[in-house]
């Protein structure tokens, strides 16, 4: 995987972007995300979203199951993020892609 992605300087006043793991999940989650339209498995993924799992971002983060659990929901509640479960595993959407565009 290459390529950039930029941050937005007002991601930080976010309230929980004071917790260094939530921010964690949160860059991983924009890192693997589809820069385009795509398919998996039959399923339109649509740019900003990714196909993903809880051991997944485990492996990423380094982070133990309930962490991931407990970072996914705060994002969940903030709004930052969508979880849809599909029959390959979920799929999670960051609601605020376009903000963080390469181009």
């Amino acid at each position: 995987m290459s390529g950039w992605w930029k941050h937005d300087r007002d991601m930080f006043s976010r309230p929980w972007a004071k917790d260094p793991k939530t921010v964690s999940v949160y860059e991983y989650l924009h890192c693997v995300a589809y820069v385009c339209d795509g398919m998996l498995h039959g399923q339109r993924i649509r740019r900003g979203s990714c196909p993903t799992s809880r051991a997944a971002i485990m492996e990423a983060t380094g982070l133990s199951a309930q962490e991931v659990r407990t970072r996914l929901r705060k994002l969940l509640e903030a709004g930052e993020i969508i979880v849809k479960p599909t029959n390959f595993g979920n799929v999670v959407t960051a609601c605020d892609y376009c903000m963080f565009d390469a181009t």
